[in-house]
C-alpha cells in the first residue's frame, strides 16, 4: 500500500508538522504568545538545557508551593489563637 510506503510517511510527517507550525505561528487564538506568557508565570520562561534540570523544574515550583502553605496555614493559625 502506498499510505505505509517509508517516502510517503516522511512526506506526511513534514507535511504536518509544517502545517502545525504555521496554524501556531499565524493563529488568531495567538497560541505562542499565550504558551509564552504561561511559562512566564510558570518560571519556565528560561527552559535549562539539561534534560534532568528540566525535569526537576515542576517538582521545585511545588515544593516551593507547598512552603508557602505552609507558612500560611501557621500564619492564620497563629492569628486565630
Amino acid at each position: 500500500m502506498l499510505i505505509k510506503d517509508s517516502d510517503v510517511q516522511f512526506f506526511k510527517k513534514k507535511y504536518v508538522e509544517n502545517i502545525t507550525e504555521n496554524v501556531l505561528a499565524t493563529s488568531d487564538l495567538s497560541i505562542l504568545n499565550r504558551l509564552t506568557a504561561i511559562e512566564t508565570v510558570l518560571g519556565l520562561n528560561d527552559y535549562p538545557i539539561e534534560d534532568n534540570e528540566a525535569e526537576s523544574t515542576i517538582p521545585r515550583q511545588i515544593s516551593l508551593l507547598s512552603d508557602q502553605i505552609k507558612e500560611l496555614a501557621k500564619t492564620i493559625i497563629s492569628s486565630q489563637l
